[in-house]
């Protein structure tokens, strides 16, 4: 039998940080029935932790597209983010308000808080009987392009 080395590891191709925030929030449902089915309470996971995991799986804020904030308008409604946020006023009140999110100008804190948050979020969004909103690529970028310039407007 020969034994043939390893190759080095390739690396992944950048990701923007939305992208990944995406891809994040819509792993939460699969990985709260993964973890359910073997009895695993969610992980907590420090901003350092999520950083490093955001860093290893090609997270880079170069390729970061500029956001189309018409379609982050239509996003929030369609998704029906104010059906639990409220935003200028308008919307539900069982969630933070969605200026507030303008704090997390570093998608590291942000997908921090979504994580460490997301089983209240689910049962929540269960209970109200809400579809929970999946996001296609390139939606995530826009709405939150768009809550970053409804929250610098609100000012």
């Amino acid at each position: 039998m020969r034994i043939v080395p390893r190759s080095p590891a390739v690396p992944l191709p950048p990701v923007a940080p939305s992208e990944l925030l995406r891809r994040l929030w819509n792993h939460f449902p699969g990985m709260r029935q993964h973890l359910r089915v073997r009895g695993v309470l969610w992980p907590e996971i420090r901003a350092e932790e999520m950083a490093a995991l955001l860093a290893f799986l090609g997270m880079q804020p170069g390729v970061e597209r500029a956001p189309d904030l018409d379609r982050g308008r239509v996003l929030v409604l369609q998704k029906g983010c104010l059906k639990c946020h409220a935003l200028g006023g308008e919307g539900g009140r069982a969630a933070p308000d969605l200026p507030q999110f303008q704090q997390f100008k570093d998608i590291v804190p942000l997908a921090t808080a979504l994580w460490n948050h997301a089983p209240i979020m689910l049962d929540r969004i269960e209970q109200s009987g809400i579809p929970f909103p999946i996001f296609q690529q390139g939606e995530m970028a826009d709405l939150l392009g768009y809550l970053r310039a409804s929250s610098d407007a609100s000012r």
